[in-house]
């Protein structure tokens, strides 16, 4: 490392990688080592999207690859363990190739400043200037655009069955992208107009796995994200650990640790995914008003069991929403 320059989320590194390579070996794994992957410039040369640049501190060099190569972000975002644990480069590159996005990273992550803009303070007003705030899943309309969410409801004989469709319809990757502890929660609620909650009656599959939150399982103790056991659906890549020695796996386990793939449920651009859950109608009510059926989605940056483990606080952030009311 000290014979180059500094590798990582630099101004530096970024604006001196002359060439990037994202390629599988023999064994059809990719090299992810950024010694492997990057080729830098010439030392104290930066490189950029602009021609006929001049800085007072150092050379500079046009190079096309800023606009045109998402391999540029591919050095970081994509991870070779014994898994594809970070696979964003890889899974846009795939959509990319089949048509279904004709974005790059930049274009969605570095949107363009509105007009003319300096880029450095006190720098030459330029257009084309794209932001270096790399907005993802902290903004809010990024995560407002990435999924769709439909809902349709109706009574067979004594149940009411929700019919969800979820689809990828922003995103030029998977959601959720980036590490395997990120997730997407769909969660679906059927509410009676006193307020009680309608008894879930459908395959146990439709209930959020302990991923989604426990609480404290020594006390019973829940808060308001703990969502364990409620109807709805976890979208993640959960990898799980060997077997350790009191013969148990770690299950949500960072790609360092992964042995297997639990389940994968992450969602690929434009491939809807459609979800089923029925609830117990009591028969007091019929006649007498409407269900409330509600649907949301948000994301959370990590699995809510490990947040709890290491004391991170996990906030709610929402995605899409839909309702209906259903009159029994």
């Amino acid at each position: 490392m000290k014979e180059k320059l500094d590798h990582g989320i630099s101004c530096n590194y970024c604006h001196t990688m002359a060439h990037a390579d994202m390629k599988k070996n023999a064994q059809g794994r990719y090299e992810t080592r950024i010694f492997d992957t990057v080729t830098q410039g010439e030392t104290g040369t930066k490189l950029g999207p602009f021609k006929g640049l001049r800085s007072p501190v150092h050379a500079t060099k046009y190079s096309p690859m800023y606009r045109e190569n998402s391999e540029l972000c591919g050095t970081c975002h994509l991870n070779q363990e014994k898994f594809l644990s970070i696979s964003t480069y890889a899974d846009w590159k795939e959509a990319y190739d089949l048509g279904k996005t004709k974005d790059t990273c930049q274009s969605c992550h570095m949107p363009l400043h509105e007009g003319k803009t300096e880029l450095v303070a006190g720098g030459e007003l330029r257009e084309g200037v794209r932001t270096h705030a790399f907005i993802g899943a902290s903004d809010k309309g990024m995560l407002e655009k990435a999924l769709s969410l439909n809902l349709q409801t109706q009574i067979v004989g004594n149940e009411l069955v929700v019919t969800t469709t979820v689809e990828n319809v922003g995103a030029g990757h998977r959601v959720p992208g980036s590490g395997p502890i990120r997730n997407v929660i769909l969660k679906v609620d059927a509410t009676l107009p006193d307020g009680r909650v309608l008894r879930y009656s459908g395959d146990p599959k439709g209930l959020l796995p302990p991923l989604a939150g426990m609480g404290n399982t020594k006390t019973g103790k829940r808060d308001a994200l703990d969502w364990a056991g409620l109807p709805g659906k976890m979208y993640a890549k959960v990898y799980q650990s060997a077997v350790m020695p009191n013969g148990k796996r770690m299950v949500g386990v960072g790609g360092f640790a992964a042995d297997s793939i639990l389940f994968d449920t992450t969602l690929k651009p434009l491939e809807p995914d459609t979800a089923e859950f029925r609830f117990a109608l009591p028969e007091s009510m019929q006649g007498q008003g409407k269900i409330l059926v509600k649907a949301t989605l948000s994301y959370r940056w990590v699995f809510k069991p490990l947040a709890d483990s290491k004391g991170w606080s996990v906030d709610y952030r929402p995605m899409r929403e839909a309702s209906e009311s259903v009159a029994y």
